[in-house]
């Protein structure tokens, strides 16, 4: 069959043939190229997910401790209660560092009226 052809029109089958081969290849590179790309999205997608858990149980912890931390020495139940109920409370007013010194600030006032 080839025989009958010229020496240009084996050149075109051949051209041909490569241009198909080089496109097939492309096209295989950027389904390969989406495919790891969602694949990096959600491998990522899951480690932060995984840290936010962490900074959510480490910051629960430190909550935990600060709430021991007021109330320890305080032995009136009623004061221990008062400062769980300021620690509950969950004013849009005041952001976190205000909220964290009037606890403090109730905390002390509270130790100095028991004379700690």
């Amino acid at each position: 069959m080839l025989k009958r052809l010229s020496v240009k029109g084996r050149m075109y089958i051949i051209n041909i043939a490569i241009l198909l081969l080089f496109v097939t290849l492309v096209v295989f590179a950027v389904r390969n190229t989406s495919g790891v790309k969602a694949l990096s999205i959600q491998k990522t997608r899951e480690v932060m997910l995984e840290d936010q858990k962490a900074k959510i149980k480490v910051a629960t912890h430190t909550a935990a401790i600060m709430v021991s931390e007021a109330i320890d020495g305080i032995k009136d139940k009623n004061d221990q209660i008062a400062i769980q109920a300021l620690l509950r409370r969950n004013d849009s007013r005041h952001d976190h560092v205000d909220r964290h010194w009037c606890i403090h600030r109730q905390h002390y006032r509270l130790r100095a009226a028991h004379g700690l």
